[in-house]
């Protein structure tokens, strides 16, 4: 009896160790922001060993303590990306541990310039203006959620071709940013092309402080998640209207991203997860989340990429689930593991970047356990 009760107390403590504990003997949970690479540390995030930093102001070894003002130490991998994102668009600080004193820098990457040193990208009224190099065009590279332009219908990759009936091929980008940022009482009406079609959308009037840097108020205008939640669950309808629970899929590796047909990176990061979902089979679970998208683009994106694995329709940008993940710019991937925690995020898509061995390196822990 006594040998007994020595033991009931190991038993336990197995147990919690498996049903709690399990994470502890995965690797660092890390965020791959635009090819910067991230990692969890007890005072923030630490920038990794071997991150294509040229065009960032953080460099290895950093550990990056605050982002305008408000510290990540608690923050989780979905939140750190989005602060960072939000840092780059409102021009925030970020304070930074670097050989143990603390600095201050300015996020925004340095602006591409023509050959005379001016800048081929400008950001005004929520949407990054870029000039494509020896011709008179200007392409929308990104426009932000909930901002002016994406409120008035501006996509990434319309092509900009006049303002209130102005021409925008005689313009510097910086030009034309101080066009659409100067105050107005009135709206204003843009001329774009997309996909071979012009079409003219409306730019409503903001108040004169909300033009350029679109500012919201001095507080984090998304939900903050913290170190150790788990991947927010959700419910969404795939294209053949059935109900996909993420939760139903706990026990395996789960690789999730948001996509659109418009979205140019999403195009080679698909045939990516489509190589992953074949290869790997039931030992791990691909999921695209399509936003704010045209249902018939949707469906011819599909039909030339072969796309095999499941799409689930997100909505838009200010839908319930991409404001829940604190979706920004187009691809946003995220690897969770079989108990439904996030290990790996990542902005953006790079052909070289490290999405396949994460995926290839959780799908092999997950197969041994």
């Amino acid at each position: 009896m006594s040998h007994e009760i020595r033991l009931l107390p190991i038993c336990l403590l197995s147990t919690l160790m498996l049903c709690f504990g399990a994470r502890a003997q995965e690797p660092n949970v890390e965020v791959n922001f635009g090819g910067v690479e991230l990692f969890e540390s007890d005072r923030g995030w630490r920038v990794g060993e071997g991150s294509p930093l040229e065009n960032s102001p953080v460099e290895k070894g950093d550990i990056i303590l605050k982002v305008g003002g408000q510290g990540v130490a608690q923050i989780g991998p979905l939140s750190i990306a989005a602060l960072l994102e939000y840092a780059q668009i409102q021009n925030l600080g970020v304070v930074v541990e670097r050989g143990g004193q603390e600095q201050e820098l300015s996020f925004p990457l340095p602006k591409a310039r023509d050959s005379e040193g001016r800048p081929q990208e400008e950001f005004a009224m929520g949407a990054t203006f870029k000039s494509v190099e020896d011709t008179q065009r200007v392409i929308v590279a990104d426009v932000m959620p909930r901002s002016p332009c994406e409120r008035a219908g501006l996509k990434s990759d319309d092509e900009l071709l006049a303002v209130g009936g102005q021409s925008v091929r005689e313009m510097t980008v910086g030009q034309l940013a101080d066009l659409l940022s100067a105050p107005r009482g009135s709206a204003e009406r843009l001329r774009v092309r997309r996909g071979g079609h012009e079409i003219d959308i409306t730019l409503m009037p903001v108040d004169s402080g909300q033009t350029r840097k679109f500012p919201m108020a001095q507080r984090i205008p998304f939900q903050l998640h913290a170190r150790g939640e788990p991947a927010p669950v959700f419910t969404l309808p795939d294209l053949g209207g059935r109900r996909i629970t993420l939760s139903k899929f706990r026990g395996k590796p789960v690789l999730l991203t948001f996509w659109s047909s418009w979205c140019r990176p999403c195009s080679a990061e698909a045939d990516l997860l489509d190589k992953l979902y074949r290869e790997l089979g039931s030992q791990l679970i691909v999921l695209g989340l399509n936003v704010s998208d045209d249902a018939k683009a949707m469906q011819q994106f599909l039909h030339s990429r072969h796309v095999s694995y499941p799409i689930l329709i997100a909505g838009e940008f200010t839908s319930p689930i991409p404001r829940t993940y604190n979706l920004g710019a187009l691809p946003l991937t995220v690897l969770i593991d079989p108990h439904g925690f996030v290990i790996y995020l990542q902005t953006g898509f790079s052909p070289d970047g490290p999405l396949e061995s994460r995926v290839r390196s959780l799908v092999g822990q997950s197969s041994g356990n």
